[in-house]
């Protein structure tokens, strides 16, 4: 998940211990929505992604390891957004499943943040974009 209300990339020590990583060990304060803190033990990682479709892509983004990166995403169906006329040509590119999130990018990898296409409608509704990962 692409978050711009983050400034660090955070992926959930589950996947990390899944896939076999291992950085220094540092202490994190996380400040939350609504003025809160959030502190825990964390590990800091450096990870190399490529879009789903283009494994030639590969970008290395640096994580710091946390229980749960953000709240599970919601599940959208391809009939809904098979209303909205703007969308239907790219309805069967999208990953629309939603679940819990082992990853989470922040403002710290702007590459992320650069859209390479954007799908909108004129009469408002929602809007796709492309980035460097898909």
């Amino acid at each position: 998940m692409i978050d711009s209300g983050s400034n660090i990339s955070l992926m959930s020590k589950a996947t990390v211990k899944r896939l076999g990583l291992e950085g220094p060990e540092l202490h994190m304060t996380m400040n939350l929505a609504g003025g809160k803190q959030k502190s825990e033990t964390s590990q800091q990682i450096e990870i190399s992604l490529a879009p789903i479709n283009d494994d030639q892509i590969i970008k290395t983004v640096h994580v710091l390891t946390v229980q749960k990166p953000c709240s599970a995403a919601k599940w959208i169906s391809k009939a809904a957004v098979k209303n909205y006329p703007h969308l239907e040509s790219i309805v069967d590119k999208l990953h629309l499943n939603g679940g819990s999130i082992d990853l989470l990018i922040g403002t710290d990898f702007p590459a992320a943040f650069v859209d390479i296409h954007i799908k909108q409608s004129e009469l408002g509704g929602p809007i796709a974009k492309r980035n460097c990962f898909g």
